[in-house]
Protein backbone atom coordinates (compact mmCIF):
# COMPACT_ATOMS: atom_id res chain seq x y z
CA UNK A 1 0.00 0.00 0.00
CA UNK A 2 2.88 2.36 0.79
CA UNK A 3 4.25 1.89 -2.73
CA UNK A 4 0.86 2.75 -4.26
CA UNK A 5 0.72 5.97 -2.22
CA UNK A 6 4.17 7.04 -3.41
CA UNK A 7 3.14 6.15 -6.97
CA UNK A 8 -0.01 8.21 -6.51
CA UNK A 9 2.06 11.12 -5.24
CA UNK A 10 4.31 10.97 -8.31
CA UNK A 11 1.20 10.74 -10.51
CA UNK A 12 -0.30 13.88 -8.95
CA UNK A 13 3.01 15.74 -9.10
CA UNK A 14 3.40 14.88 -12.79
CA UNK A 15 -0.13 16.15 -13.49
CA UNK A 16 0.63 19.36 -11.61
CA UNK A 17 3.76 19.99 -13.67
CA UNK A 18 1.92 19.23 -16.90
CA UNK A 19 -0.67 21.86 -15.96
CA UNK A 20 2.02 24.40 -15.06
CA UNK A 21 3.92 23.67 -18.28
CA UNK A 22 0.83 24.06 -20.43
CA UNK A 23 -0.07 27.27 -18.62
CA UNK A 24 3.39 28.68 -19.28
CA UNK A 25 3.05 27.66 -22.92
CA UNK A 26 -0.16 29.72 -22.94
CA UNK A 27 2.04 32.80 -22.55
CA UNK A 28 2.72 32.38 -26.27
CA UNK A 29 -0.92 33.28 -26.85
CA UNK A 30 -1.27 36.00 -24.20
CA UNK A 31 -0.78 36.52 -20.46
CA UNK A 32 -4.54 36.63 -19.85
CA UNK A 33 -5.00 33.37 -21.79
CA UNK A 34 -2.21 31.72 -19.78
CA UNK A 35 -3.79 32.88 -16.52
CA UNK A 36 -7.25 31.61 -17.51
CA UNK A 37 -5.82 28.33 -18.76
CA UNK A 38 -3.80 27.91 -15.55
CA UNK A 39 -6.82 28.57 -13.34
CA UNK A 40 -8.92 26.12 -15.35
CA UNK A 41 -6.17 23.51 -15.06
CA UNK A 42 -6.00 24.13 -11.31
CA UNK A 43 -9.78 23.77 -11.00
CA UNK A 44 -9.43 20.38 -12.67
CA UNK A 45 -6.32 19.32 -10.73
CA UNK A 46 -7.41 20.10 -7.15
CA UNK A 47 -10.66 18.07 -7.14
CA UNK A 48 -8.91 15.24 -9.02
CA UNK A 49 -6.25 15.17 -6.31
CA UNK A 50 -8.90 15.05 -3.60
CA UNK A 51 -10.61 12.16 -5.37
CA UNK A 52 -7.37 10.24 -5.90
CA UNK A 53 -6.33 10.60 -2.28
CA UNK A 54 -9.75 9.41 -1.09
CA UNK A 55 -10.19 6.57 -3.59
CA UNK A 56 -6.72 5.04 -3.32
CA UNK A 57 -6.36 5.44 0.41
CA UNK A 58 -8.05 2.11 1.18
CA UNK A 59 -7.28 -1.14 -0.61
CA UNK A 60 -10.35 -2.80 -2.11
CA UNK A 61 -8.69 -6.18 -1.62
CA UNK A 62 -8.45 -5.63 2.14
CA UNK A 63 -11.68 -3.74 2.87
CA UNK A 64 -14.03 -3.65 -0.14
CA UNK A 65 -16.90 -1.94 1.70
CA UNK A 66 -14.63 0.83 3.03
CA UNK A 67 -13.01 1.23 -0.39
CA UNK A 68 -16.43 1.59 -2.00
CA UNK A 69 -17.43 4.36 0.39
CA UNK A 70 -14.04 6.07 0.06
CA UNK A 71 -14.48 6.05 -3.72
CA UNK A 72 -18.00 7.44 -3.38
CA UNK A 73 -16.85 10.13 -0.91
CA UNK A 74 -14.01 11.07 -3.28
CA UNK A 75 -16.29 11.29 -6.31
CA UNK A 76 -18.96 13.39 -4.59
CA UNK A 77 -16.30 15.63 -3.04
CA UNK A 78 -14.69 16.04 -6.45
CA UNK A 79 -17.98 17.15 -7.97
CA UNK A 80 -18.78 19.62 -5.17
CA UNK A 81 -15.25 21.02 -5.10
CA UNK A 82 -15.26 21.53 -8.88
CA UNK A 83 -18.59 23.39 -8.76
CA UNK A 84 -17.45 25.54 -5.82
CA UNK A 85 -14.13 26.45 -7.49
CA UNK A 86 -15.85 27.48 -10.74
CA UNK A 87 -18.39 29.53 -8.77
CA UNK A 88 -15.64 31.24 -6.77
CA UNK A 89 -13.54 31.95 -9.85
CA UNK A 90 -16.34 33.51 -11.88
CA UNK A 91 -17.68 35.41 -8.86
CA UNK A 92 -14.37 37.01 -7.89
CA UNK A 93 -12.81 37.22 -11.36
CA UNK A 94 -15.64 37.95 -13.82
CA UNK A 95 -13.06 39.47 -16.21
CA UNK A 96 -11.23 36.15 -16.70
CA UNK A 97 -11.38 34.56 -20.15
CA UNK A 98 -14.01 31.82 -19.89
CA UNK A 99 -12.80 30.01 -23.06
CA UNK A 100 -9.27 29.85 -21.62
CA UNK A 101 -10.57 28.57 -18.26
CA UNK A 102 -12.67 25.84 -19.86
CA UNK A 103 -9.87 24.91 -22.27
CA UNK A 104 -7.48 24.51 -19.34
CA UNK A 105 -10.06 22.49 -17.45
CA UNK A 106 -10.80 20.24 -20.44
CA UNK A 107 -7.18 19.66 -21.40
CA UNK A 108 -6.29 18.71 -17.83
CA UNK A 109 -9.35 16.48 -17.57
CA UNK A 110 -8.29 14.55 -20.67
CA UNK A 111 -4.70 14.41 -19.39
CA UNK A 112 -5.90 13.06 -16.04
CA UNK A 113 -7.96 10.34 -17.70
CA UNK A 114 -5.05 9.20 -19.85
CA UNK A 115 -2.59 9.37 -16.95
CA UNK A 116 -5.00 7.45 -14.70
CA UNK A 117 -5.03 4.54 -17.15
CA UNK A 118 -1.24 4.35 -16.85
CA UNK A 119 -1.43 4.68 -13.05
CA UNK A 120 -3.93 1.82 -12.76
CA UNK A 121 -1.83 -0.39 -15.04
CA UNK A 122 1.24 0.40 -12.93
CA UNK A 123 -0.57 -0.36 -9.67
CA UNK A 124 -1.96 -3.64 -11.05
CA UNK A 125 1.46 -4.77 -12.23
CA UNK A 126 2.97 -3.95 -8.83
CA UNK A 127 0.56 -6.26 -6.98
Amino acid sequence: MKQSLSTLGRHLLALFFIGVGLSLAGLLVSPSWAQGFGLGALISFLPHSYFALQAFRISAAVAPQKAYFAFWRGESGKFLLTAALFALLFTFRPDISAPAVFTGFGVMLITQIIASVFLIRHLESAE
